[in-house]
Formats: C-alpha cells, structure tokens, sequence
C-alpha cells in the first residue's frame, strides 16, 4: 500500500508537502526516545522514493576530509542546532549535504532514537520524496550519493 501511495506522490510531482491528504496513515505508536544522556542529539532524513515499482532510499558516502565520521555510508543528517526540532535538523541537513530543498519532502514520520556508539542519540525522520530529483552534493561533506532498493 505504502508503494502505490508514492507512487502517487511521484505522480503529482512537487512540492511534496502538497500531497499530504495522498498518503494514507494509519495511527502508530509513538516512536521510542531515549532517556535523555550525555549524548548528542542528532537527526537524519530516510527518504523514500518509487522508481519501476520499486521503492528505494537514499544513502550518502561521507568524504574522507571529514574530522569526524571519514568514509562511512548514511543517510543524510546531523546534529541539532540550539532549538531545533528532529525534522529541523533532518531537513536543514539534507539540504546542506545533498541539495534536497525541504519543501520537497513529505513527512511521514518518526521511528525510533537509537544511540551510536560515536556518542550520537538519532532520530530518524522518514520522508517521500518526488522522483526523479536532481541532487547536488556538498563535496566538502559527500563524497557520493547512491539509492539502495528496501
């Protein structure tokens, strides 16, 4: 059902968020936080796309100039600015790393926080985004972007 709902979304176009009323939600539980710690507080956007019936997800390769995280494969996101929300965060970020304007993506909703073992409490922000969309890494930050089929 998810994937005929994207579709959808693909159909129409963008921006995303005018599509809301598109996609059909049924009520979840709220996703798991954390007991708040030590740990900074982080968000990264899990944007979902259809493309030949398929539903995929964007994934980022992260430059190897980088002082923290050199190398490693995630999706786009980062740190929480001073009174930034989750999907503040999520969105400010995917924009600034792979050029994907916030309008463009329609939330979808929260999973559950999980800790990393690099001191980092994430909250992953689940969005659809239109397909095709044109991507502009940051080459001070991405080395590339790549979709992995779910």
């Amino acid at each position: 059902m998810l994937v005929q709902q994207l579709r959808h979304v693909a159909r129409v176009g963008n921006p995303a968020h005018e599509y809301v009323g598109a996609i059909e939600r049924p009520e979840a539980p709220a996703p798991r936080r954390l007991v708040p710690g030590e740990a900074r507080q982080a968000a990264v956007l899990v944007p979902l796309y259809v493309d030949a019936g398929m539903l995929w997800t964007l994934l980022t390769k992260r430059t190897d100039s980088l002082p923290h995280h050199r190398g490693q494969v995630a999706f786009p996101g980062g740190g929480k600015e001073m009174g930034e929300d989750s999907w503040g965060a999520a969105l400010r970020e995917a924009d600034e790393e792979i050029g994907l304007p916030p309008k463009r993506v329609l939330r979808l909703g929260e999973l559950d926080e999980v800790a990393t073992p690099s001191g980092f409490r994430i909250v992953p922000c689940v969005g659809a985004i239109p397909f095709p969309f044109e991507l502009k890494p940051n080459p001070g930050e991405i080395d590339e972007t790549f979709a992995a089929p779910l």
